[in-house]
């Protein structure tokens, strides 16, 4: 914010000379008004935005026709993503002035955007191309958002799909779950009875806490996982495995890291989450990894890293389980995936075949927009598809939570129903971004003599492709979880040293 509103009243200093011809004269502001203006700029300097808005709306009611402190309001408003009231804003400093207007012509374009006015947005960012003329950093901004609008224009008419009439409502999870810290990276367990999520505590701390689900589809109230896993250092970018038995997440500058910010595990216990096991040189590096999603198997591992050897920025990776109990080394997903820019958040959906994550270089709406990619036969990713407006907006979007059954989507926002920062919402996904509809199976694996479980090895093979979908490693008595893809016909395999091999199919 600091930077925003220093660049702005830079602009305000040097631009009143082109004013003299219009009917603005900065020079003839009420002192009052200025006195207020100025201590606005004192306040946000600072990062106090709530004051800083109320001494600006001070000042445009002691002098109406202040189109300084109209416009510094109207982009007061943009950092806090209230673009209806900062278009207000906007107009009345544009009809105070036009001339003197023109600097931010860039700004209104962005407002107009976040309303979901693209075709507008565009108009006005070429107005503010060929009118002011800006060069430099200015001109290189102005050139990506034009690009963005004009993806955004473009989308929407490719988009219309008659028979789908999903409505992008996000609901509140509700008090049990929200409070006024800031909720985010939300996850379930499969059955969706366990939510999981990091609360950020106080300014330096973030921890993890859990609810559970009731029968009428709402959330108990939610509490600090239980165990050692919590600390006073910040625990973030968590996630449950599906089967509620393991938990990744990213810690950062401990004692143990090889760098910044490395992956770790921890297992669920009798008393509790065990402590947290770093994944070890084999997954971390030197540099920066997060964000990492376990396989509905949990037979792989994808995260984000910054590691060298990479496309650029921040990279996708994935890590196989080896027999041996180990993670293999990092594999990078590839140039379908990755770019010279950041691609983070990744999630593996239930289906083990739909990966979705965000990307600030492939073509979007605005900073980070989320896409999704489909694995195919020969192991390579699908081209990416953008999920399209409102779900991606002018600003950066997070990570996603896709249900098994592939229609609903958690995720964190701010919204003006929110609780307090960032808050838990769900909603409906459009059919055109749905992974594959995906069913579980929980089962025991057991000798047939002795009714004893044992633990063994399956498969799951979809006959239609001799793809494996999945393949799990029973607990010690025998336990499972599988997950598969609905609508298709599966071999399922049982391997144990010692026994017979057995092979099913469904």
């Amino acid at each position: 914010m600091r930077s925003l509103f220093l660049l702005l009243w830079t602009l305000l200093i040097l631009h009143p000379l082109s004013a003299h011809t219009q009917e603005y004269r900065p020079d003839k502001v009420s002192k009052k008004a200025v006195q207020l203006y100025e201590k606005a700029y004192e306040k946000a300097s600072a990062g106090n935005n709530r004051e800083a808005i109320d001494l600006l709306q001070q000042a445009t009611d002691a002098d109406e026709n202040y189109a300084d402190a109209w416009i510094a309001l109207a982009k007061l408003q943009i950092e806090n993503k209230n673009y209806s009231y900062s278009l207000i804003c906007f107009r009345r400093a544009l009809s105070i002035d036009v001339v003197y207007f023109k600097p931010f012509l860039l700004s209104y374009a962005i407002a107009l955007a976040g309303t979901g006015d693209f075709i507008k947005a565009l108009e006005t960012t070429n107005r503010y191309i060929d009118q002011y003329k800006p060069s430099g950093a200015s001109l290189e901004a102005a050139l990506q958002k034009k690009k963005n609008f004009e993806f955004a224009i473009q989308q929407e008419k490719l988009s219309t799909t008659p028979n789908d009439k999903t409505v992008f409502a996000p609901k509140n999870l509700g008090p049990t779950v929200n409070s006024k810290m800031a909720e985010y990276l939300p996850s379930q367990t499969i059955d969706g009875k366990q939510l999981f999520f990091t609360r950020r505590v106080d300014t330096y701390n973030e921890d993890f806490f859990t609810s559970n689900g009731t029968r009428s589809g709402t959330w108990e109230s939610s509490f600090p996982v239980k165990g050692s896993l919590n600390t006073p250092q910040s625990e973030g970018a968590m996630m449950i495995s599906q089967d509620g038995e393991l938990l990744v997440f990213t810690g950062c500058y401990r004692p143990d890291s090889y760098g910044g910010c490395d992956l770790y595990i921890s297992y669920r216990t009798a008393s509790g989450w065990s402590a947290a096991v770093n994944l070890g040189a084999a997954v971390n590096s030197d540099q920066w990894e997060s964000q990492p999603c376990l396989s509905p198997d949990k037979q792989e591992l994808y995260f984000a890293s910054r590691r060298t050897g990479g496309y650029g920025g921040s990279d996708l990776y994935v890590c196989k389980m080896q027999d041996n109990g180990t993670w293999s080394a990092p594999i990078n997903l590839g140039p379908s995936v990755n770019t010279p820019a950041d691609e983070q958040c990744p999630f593996i959906h239930a289906d083990n075949q739909t990966l979705y994550f965000t990307s600030s270089h492939w073509p979007g709406y605005g900073d980070d927009d989320l896409f999704f990619v489909r694995k195919l036969t020969d192991g390579k990713w699908s081209e990416p598809v953008n999920l399209g407006y409102p779900i991606n907006t002018i600003d950066r979007e997070g990570t996603l939570f896709i249900t098994a059954d592939g229609k609903t989507a958690l995720y964190a926002a701010e919204r003006k129903d929110s609780y307090g920062l960032l808050d838990l919402y769900s909603f409906e996904l459009k059919e055109k971004n749905r992974p594959y509809p995906t069913r579980w199976v929980q089962g025991k694996v057991t000798d047939k003599k002795t009714g004893k479980g044992i633990a063994a090895t399956l498969e799951l093979t979809d006959l239609s492709t001799r793809q494996i979908i999945s393949k799990v490693t029973t607990d010690s008595s025998g336990n499972y979880l599988l997950t598969l893809p609905t609508g298709r016909d599966y071999a399922f395999t049982v391997n144990q040293k010692g026994y017979l091999f057995n092979s099913d199919q469904y």
